[in-house]
C-alpha cells in the first residue's frame, strides 16, 4: 500500500502547531500524526487530534499529562515519558552518594517534569534550581548561583543550540573542574557535541536508547545512519523516530495496510511484531513506555572521535 507523508514545522510554538495540524487534517486528510518534539505543542495537539480521530504518536514529546488524568485512546508515546529521563538519574546520583544537587533546566512543561522526577530519584529535595527562558544563551548569573550553592552535582535540562552554549560556558566558568555535570542525552548528542568540544567529556546523561545497545536491528539501524551521515552517530531524535516508524509497520501489518482508527490502535496496543533498537520496549496501560534507561558518558575513541560510554542501566 502507498504510503503519504506530508510534512509541517510546528516552530516549537503551541498556536502554530494546532494551525499546522488543522491545515494537515483538512488538506493533507491524514490518518496519523507522527512526530513532536515540544512536550507544550504536544499538550495544545492532542484535544484537536482526539476532536479529528487521528491517531498521535508522539516520537519525543512526553508530557506526563498525557500519560496521567489526560491519557487519551488515540495518543500514543513511543519515546519516552519526560520523568524516566531524570527519575532515572536521580536514582543512579543517589547511588553515587551525589546527593547534594543543582537543577538547571528550560521553563516549560518538559523542564518542570524533569525537576520534579529527579527530586523523586533522589528521595530528597534539590539544593537549588535554576529554570531559564527558551531563548536565553547566557547562563553566567546561573552557573554562579550553582557554584555558591556548593551541590555535589548539577543536572541540566538543554537541548539543541542551549545545550551548546551551556556546556561550553558551564567549562569556561571553571564548573567543570569542581562539579560534575548530569543531564539527558540530547545535551549531548551528535548534532552538538562538535561545537562543545571538549567540554563536553565526563559529561555523564540518561538515554532512552545507545548506539552500543546490543541487537540485530540496532547494528543494522546505527551502521546505516553512519553511512548516510558522513559517519555521525545518530541522536536520540533520530532514534526514536526509526523506532517509531517501525512500531507502526509493525502495527500496519497486522490490519494489512489499514488506517481504520479502532483496528490501528488495537493493533499498536499489542504489537508482536516489532523490535526495538532499544534495550527493552513495551506500553504501559496508558500507552506511554515501559523501558529501561542507559546511564553513558561522553568519553573519546582511539580514532579522538566522541562517544557514550554505557556505565549503568
Amino acid at each position: 500500500q502507498d504510503v503519504v507523508v506530508s510534512s509541517a514545522n510546528d516552530q516549537a510554538n503551541p498556536t502554530t502547531a494546532v494551525s499546522e495540524f488543522t491545515r494537515l487534517v483538512e488538506r493533507e486528510h491524514i490518518s496519523i500524526l507522527m512526530g513532536l518534539a515540544a512536550s507544550n505543542v504536544a499538550l495544545a495537539v492532542a484535544p484537536a487530534a482526539a476532536k479529528a480521530n487521528v491517531t498521535m504518536l508522539m516520537t519525543h514529546a512526553g508530557p506526563d499529562v498525557l500519560a496521567g488524568k489526560g491519557c487519551q485512546e488515540n495518543v500514543f508515546a513511543l519515546g519516552h515519558q519526560n520523568e524516566q529521563f531524570a527519575y532515572a538519574m536521580g536514582s543512579y546520583l543517589k547511588q553515587q552518594g551525589l546527593n547534594k544537587v543543582y537543577f538547571m533546566g528550560l521553563d516549560f512543561q518538559a523542564g518542570w517534569e524533569m525537576l520534579e522526577a529527579v527530586q523523586q530519584g533522589l528521595g530528597q529535595p534539590v539544593v537549588g534550581k535554576s529554570l531559564t527562558a527558551m531563548s536565553q544563551v547566557d547562563f553566567a548569573p546561573e552557573l554562579a548561583k550553582a557554584r555558591d550553592a556548593k551541590p555535589d552535582a548539577i543536572f541540566a535540562f538543554y537541548p539543541g543550540s542551549a545545550a551548546v552554549a551551556f556546556v561550553r560556558q558551564y567549562s569556561a566558568a571553571g564548573l567543570k573542574k569542581q562539579v560534575p555535570l548530569f543531564g539527558v542525552g540530547a545535551m549531548v548528542d551528535s548534532m552538538v557535541i562538535k561545537a562543545q568540544g571538549d567540554a563536553a567529556l565526563g559529561i555523564t546523561t540518561a538515554n532512552t536508547w545507545n548506539a552500543n545497545v546490543k541487537n540485530a536491528q540496532n547494528e543494522r539501524f546505527t551502521a546505516d545512519f553512519k553511512n548516510r551521515n558522513e559517519g555521525r552517530e545518530p541522536t536520540t531524535f533520530s532514534a526514536q523516530t526509526y523506532d517509531a516508524v517501525m512500531y507502526l509497520d509493525a502495527a500496519l501489518k497486522q490490519t494489512k495496510g489499514s488506517t481504520e482508527p479502532k483496528a490501528l490502535r488495537t493493533a499498536l496496543r499489542s504489537n508482536p511484531g516489532f523490535k526495538s533498537i532499544r534495550s527493552s520496549f513495551a506500553l504501559n496501560t496508558n500507552q506511554f513506555p515501559i523501558q529501561d534507561l542507559v546511564i553513558q558518558r561522553v568519553e573519546k575513541d582511539e580514532q579522538g572521535k566522541y562517544v557514550q560510554k554505557i556505565v549503568s542501566t
